[in-house]
């Protein structure tokens, strides 16, 4: 893992700013839910870091946190994925991956979204190499193709 070229706070999160266009968000505080105004604060950051690109976002939950609704539809929207190539979320206790997997399959994405046990692998992930043509996203290993306009 590299060093970040910049590291940002947006309570509850520490956002680090990585090369090759990778946002990794660390929980630092821990509270009973992260509200909607808080996930637009990280995803103002990562616009602001990406120059408008869209950006490859890692979340490392230490904990199980609670989304409010609010904030897990507006997440998962157009909107909030307005700068975000693919999503990790990495987990670090049994809790946190059952509430990460809940949040992945129930929560309608439109981008791709993984869980993982360790930040190496969420940064290394093959599915994350993403080829962009004629304004078609092509995702290799998901086999999936989306017509969005490119940033890359």
């Amino acid at each position: 893992m590299t060093e970040p070229l910049d590291i940002l706070s947006a309570s509850p999160f520490r956002i680090e700013v990585h090369p090759d266009d990778i946002i990794i968000g660390y929980m630092e505080t821990e509270m009973d839910e992260i509200t909607k105004e808080q996930i637009m604060a990280f995803r103002d950051i990562v616009e602001a870091k990406g120059g408008g690109r869209k950006m490859r976002v890692i979340t490392v939950i230490r904990r199980f946190n609670v989304i409010s609704t609010e904030g897990r539809d507006w997440s998962a929207s157009v909107e909030g994925q307005k700068f975000t190539l693919a999503n990790a979320i990495v987990v670090e206790s049994v809790a946190s991956r059952i509430g990460a997997n809940f949040y992945v399959r129930f929560a309608r994405h439109i981008n791709p979204i993984r869980v993982f046990n360790d930040l190496p692998s969420a940064v290394k992930d093959p599915q994350r190499e993403i080829i962009c043509f004629n304004n078609f996203l092509f995702f290799p290993q998901m086999q999936r193709l989306r017509k969005v306009g490119c940033f890359l």
